[in-house]
């Protein structure tokens, strides 16, 4: 009878196969991490098409006035200037409740500050307006595909368990590293949802006048 041996790997043989396998791991890595991240997109802007339902129907109870948005507030506290609870807090309930809709996965990985609540509201308009805080009215919005309603927050903000965050300015949604692709998605007032880089007057507008979209 012939006698069977098992040979071993040598060393070289060992090292190209290990090579192989980092060869395929850089190729195979970064597709996967892509995927990751335009499925993260995809549940963002499904999150933000239901907040901007739930504050069209909060508008629609209150005379077209969507929440007023004040300080740093958690959920369950309410604003010392405004008496208000957090602007999430106030639709809610045109949500079932359910907080989840408030986070986004990569803004919650990209700003620890957004682990829970990942989006701000356009209360720039009203603050403009009124001079400080103050709720916006949708039925004051000239050009409602281009109104900034809300989006991506990627402020550093202080208190990060921030259920009311609100944009003081146009650069809001696009401070440091955007979330998805170094883009933010976008909310309008017509219920459109954009990816953007940086902020385009000709795209965009976060007062109620026309052709003054600072």
């Amino acid at each position: 009878m012939k006698k069977h041996s098992n040979k071993a790997f040598t060393l070289i043989e060992l090292l190209v196969v290990i090579t192989i396998i980092g060869i395929l791991a850089a190729l195979v890595f970064p597709a996967l991490s892509g995927i990751r991240e335009r499925a993260d997109s995809a549940r963002c802007a499904s999150n933000l098409r239901q907040i901007g339902a739930a504050l069209h129907a909060f508008a629609s109870e209150n005379n077209g006035n969507l929440p007023t948005a004040g300080k740093a507030v958690a959920w369950g506290e309410t604003d010392a200037g405004t008496q208000a609870p957090p602007w999430m807090e106030q639709i809610a309930p045109f949500l079932d409740g359910d907080k989840s809709v408030f986070r986004c996965d990569s803004g919650a990985r990209n700003f620890p500050c957004n682990k829970t609540f990942s989006y701000f509201l356009g209360t720039r308009a009203a603050v403009i307006d009124t001079g400080t805080f103050g709720p916006v009215n949708l039925n004051r919005i000239s050009s409602p595909s281009k109104f900034i309603l809300g989006g991506d927050s990627t402020q550093k903000w202080f208190k990060e368990d921030d259920a009311d965050k609100d944009d003081y300015s146009v650069a809001c949604p696009f401070v440091g590293k955007r979330p998805h692709g170094n883009k933010s998605n976008i909310l309008f007032a017509d219920g459109s949802i954009g990816a953007f880089e940086n902020f385009d007057p000709d795209r965009m507008q976060v007062s109620y006048e026309p052709g003054e979209p600072y």
